[in-house]
């Protein structure tokens, strides 16, 4: 006996299926789509973070070398300052204010800071003997507003250095290069004005009329 069971096509719903046919038929063409655009994401994707890396890499590498820029002209700047205070208690520059009647016996040449109302003050090198003191200001490049600034200060030196306070006290600045014409500024404001022309050696100016503290 057969059990086969007849299918009644005159009961199937043939729009029905070929409707939904295309309904797949199109939900799968857009998820292909989707797979596609998904895919080409992740290579931009991927592709963007390997350019991301590469702009890290160079911001890194001119870090790098910035830093190394800015630490041998640290470097420089530090080993020049300290050789220009050094020289200044050379024979050969004490010998420079001699000629100028100025006997040094002493010399203060590290930075030495002092107090006075309402602030207070730094000096880089002090030559002096017992009744006269030379205060210097040192840069390894000085410029108008480093002498302002230094005359502003030097204002306050009795009051905030008192040993000198009966001393015949006159400001220098030494440089080794002058922005400006700041040393000519600074002549014409009375200041004895320090050149370095090499090792262990200056050439001093001495204005006409000093400026006294």
């Amino acid at each position: 006996m057969n059990n086969t069971t007849a299918i009644n096509y005159d009961n199937l719903d043939l729009n029905g299926i070929v409707a939904s046919l295309r309904e797949a038929n199109k939900l799968a063409q857009e998820t292909t789509k989707q797979m596609k655009e998904t895919d080409r994401q992740i290579k931009a994707n991927a592709e963007q973070m390997k350019e991301t890396d590469r702009q890290l890499n160079l911001t890194s590498q001119r870090v790098d070398k910035l830093y190394q820029t800015v630490s041998q002209h640290y470097s420089m700047y530090t080993s020049n300052w300290g050789k220009l205070i050094e020289a200044l208690a050379k024979p050969a520059c004490l010998e420079l204010f001699k000629q100028q009647n100025i006997g040094i016996t002493q010399v203060y040449q590290e930075a030495r800071k002092g107090e006075f109302p309402n602030g207070s003050m730094e000096v880089d090198v002090i030559l002096c003997n017992t009744t006269v003191a030379v205060v210097v200001e040192v840069k390894t490049t000085c410029k108008v507003k480093d002498v302002d600034y230094f005359l502003e200060q030097m204002n306050h030196f009795k009051e905030a250095f008192h040993p000198f306070a009966q001393y015949t006290v006159y400001p220098a600045v030494a440089a080794i290069k002058y922005d400006e014409d700041s040393d000519k500024y600074a002549f014409r404001q009375g200041l004895f004005v320090l050149q370095s022309t090499g090792k262990d050696l200056f050439t001093l100016k001495a204005p006409e009329k000093l400026k006294e503290y």
